[in-house]
């Protein structure tokens, strides 16, 4: 769109402007593609913090349900599981 009025104006000040937003947009496109793609990427990891600690708890980037750990920091035990809308969870299993 700022390239379009770019485009269309007269003004020189006005062009110049409108071109280092039209430049400005585009970085930020660029950006969020990135954060789009690294999010919905097989590479970012399954990371919960634990219920009881707080501390982390890593499955990893290529997790499968039913997948358990144990806290590194407490003995809670809790295993992955996928909910219906696709998103990941944690159950609480019974310590061992």
């Amino acid at each position: 769109m700022y390239g379009r009025f770019a485009y269309q104006t007269q003004d020189r000040e006005l062009m110049e402007l409108f071109k280092e937003l039209a430049r400005a947009e585009s970085g930020h496109r660029n950006g969020l593609r990135r954060t789009i793609r690294s999010v919905e990427g097989p590479s970012r990891p399954v990371v919960f913090f634990c219920p009881l600690c707080g501390w982390e708890i890593d499955y990893g980037s290529a997790p499968e349900v039913g997948a358990q750990r144990t806290c590194p920091m407490c003995p809670g035990r809790f295993a992955l599981r996928l909910t219906e809308n696709g998103d990941w969870t944690l159950e609480r299993l019974a310590p061992r």
